[in-house]
């Protein structure tokens, strides 16, 4: 709600009307509650205005995160970069993504195998799509 000098005019004219037909300690006590209720009008939009800078953050977040996901080339359940539909260079973690929301790079380990650096899970998978199905995922505990 905007309030521009004719809406404090016109409530100054009202506050002075008021004053006619009170007395002062009235008066005083109609003055302090109208304070009140402005300060609690103030605070409620201050709060207003966080809750929609915080929704407009959640919402970029959410877009980013989308233009990411629809970048990506799935092979064999795990999630590649791609260049011209070719997935490339090593997946990403897909229990940090199912967990955390996060895309972490895994790196490499050893010639058909990648380890998360977040989680330290390692997967059968290397690079450029190289997915090794009779293998399992296998968790490595971290210390």
């Amino acid at each position: 709600m905007v309030f521009g000098v004719s809406d404090f005019a016109n409530g100054m004219k009202q506050l002075n009307k008021l004053k006619k037909e009170m007395d002062d300690v009235e008066f005083r006590e109609t003055i302090l509650e109208l304070r009140t209720l402005l300060q609690a009008a103030r605070e409620e939009l201050f709060n207003e205005r966080e809750a929609a800078t915080d929704l407009r953050a959640l919402l970029k977040a959410s877009e980013s995160r989308f233009e990411q996901m629809a970048s990506l080339i799935i092979v064999d359940g795990f999630k590649y970069d791609q260049e011209d539909g070719a997935a490339v260079g090593l997946p990403y973690c897909q229990l940090c993504e199912i967990s955390e929301g996060q895309f972490y790079r895994t790196l490499k380990r050893g010639s058909a195998h990648c380890m998360c650096p977040k989680c330290k899970t390692v997967f059968n998978a290397s690079f450029s799509g190289k997915v090794h199905q009779k293998e399992p995922t296998i968790r490595v505990n971290s210390f």
